[in-house]
């Protein structure tokens, strides 16, 4: 990666530094954007020096760069998990905030911008790498199995103590990635060689603190959704109001936004509002009416949040659509709007071969129906049909079937022509013939016709 060059002082920078620092910030803020969008699930280390070379000044400047990078990322123990550790010297490297370890429920982003940061003072002393890195790798045996694991490395000059590249390396193979972010002191080649590859994507260098927060200006503002709220305890809102107390409407909570980092009176599920005191108004869907030929149970119908409305119909009727409706948080009500349609039963079909009337026309309750069959075909069913109060006919369709005559049975002596006769049912119209075996008379008709049922003719 080329250096940036400036000649600007600590607080301006130079048109060419200006140029350089936003290429670096565009490839950092897409850098940072992608690590976000790997995993819902993080545990970043956050590596700071507070070396006596840094100054308590550049050490703020430091803090307000995680600040800035953390304002990226939900934090919170079931999104992303932080720990930042100050280095200086051998004894000083000190775990300052720690979410991976052993995480608790009011470990969040609130917790980590009100209390946890602005509680950290500078030290000063050597700059023991090494020791952070060893640190950070005692860190992240307890980091979660799916969790994606990065570690941020921010320093301003040389290391001491020992070599901390080794450690670095061993962290990468256990697929831990790792950024470095250093100002320009000479320790161009250790920066380079701790950061994971590709390189020009995980080393970043400046010149001076001036160069080092532009950086953070540029690439660190995402625009990010309000995402999730954890509940707290109410003192956590003291803050929002003049009284410094009970800042929270009765109908309010005091959560952490775990995008914002900020705490908040947020009203409960069902109002609305600012949520300090006296700002949580009840919400309230539109007002309900009842459907014609149908009414309101008790005649009343409330349109508040939880409000339940109940609708019948008259006699004769039946309801369509949702029978009770609740006004939900949102304002909109539970269900699908309710009709009265007058009481029917299914349409009747006129059965095929035969005919149907009904004296009002349709299929409406007490409707009544004939049903007749045409010559030849006989009514299988009722042949009056009624709708009843539960909107069923008095019994099923009927239908209109073929009338056949039944084999004509017949004694060992008589013969009949064509034999079909005394095999299986025929058709209206078919006649058969009976002759008697020789040596026998046949006594009767000798000609039987099928009109329905067999009729003998002479």
């Amino acid at each position: 990666m080329s250096p940036l060059t400036s000649s600007s002082s600590a607080g301006n920078l130079s048109e060419s530094a200006e140029s350089k620092v936003e290429r670096l910030g565009q490839a950092f803020k897409r850098n940072v954007r992608e690590l976000r969008e790997k995993s819902s699930c993080l545990d970043l280390v956050f590596l700071v020096d507070e070396s006596s070379s840094v100054g308590a000044n550049n050490f703020l400047s430091e803090l307000k760069f995680v600040r800035k990078m953390l304002s990226d990322f939900p934090v919170a123990p079931e999104d992303t998990r932080v720990a930042l550790v100050t280095f200086s010297s051998k004894t000083h490297v000190v775990t300052r905030v720690d979410h991976i370890s052993a995480p608790k429920s009011h470990q969040h982003k609130c917790s980590l911008f009100n209390q946890e940061i602005p509680a950290i003072n500078y030290r000063g002393g050597g700059t023991y790498t090494k020791g952070a890195f060893q640190r950070a790798a005692q860190i992240l045996r307890h980091s979660r199995g799916n969790a994606t694991k990065v570690i941020f490395l921010i320093t301003d000059g040389y290391s001491n103590g020992g070599d901390p590249r080794p450690v670095a390396a061993a962290l990468r193979e256990r697929g831990v990635e790792i950024f470095t972010l250093g100002i320009w002191q000479g320790n161009i080649r250790e920066l380079h060689d701790m950061a994971s590859q590709p390189k020009d994507q995980h080393c970043y260098l400046v010149h001076n603190f001036a160069e080092f927060e532009a950086l953070a200006r540029r690439a660190l503002h995402e625009d990010l959704p309000t995402g999730s709220y954890i509940q707290e305890d109410l003192s956590r809102c003291s803050s929002l109001c003049e009284a410094g107390r009970d800042c929270c409407d009765l109908m309010a909570s005091c959560k952490c936004g775990t995008h914002t980092g900020q705490y908040d009176c947020i009203c409960e599920k069902g109002y609305y509002g600012k949520g300090l005191q006296h700002e949580c108004t009840v919400v309230y869907c539109p007002p309900l009416y009842p459907p014609a030929n149908g009414f309101f149970i008790q005649n009343v119908c409330n349109n508040h949040f939880e409000a339940a409305c109940g609708v019948r119909c008259d006699p004769d009727f039946d309801l369509h659509g949702t029978g009770i409706r609740l006004c939900q948080a949102d304002g909109t009500w539970s269900g699908t709007p309710a009709s009265c349609a007058v009481r029917s039963c299914p349409p009747l079909a006129r059965p095929q071969h035969g005919s149907l009337r009904c004296n009002d026309g349709d299929a409406s309750y007490r409707a009544e129906c004939q049903v007749g069959c045409e010559r030849g075909y006989r009514l299988e069913g009722d042949s009056r049909l009624t709708c009843q109060a539960n909107s069923q006919w008095s019994g099923p369709q009927p239908r209109c079937v073929e009338v056949r005559c039944p084999p004509i049975v017949t004694s060992k002596n008589i013969f009949l022509s064509p034999p079909t006769c005394g095999k299986r049912a025929v058709l209206p119209g078919a006649a058969c013939l009976l002759t008697c075996r020789q040596g026998y008379s046949l006594q009767g008709n000798r000609k039987a016709v099928c009109p329905g049922l067999w009729e003998l003719d002479s």
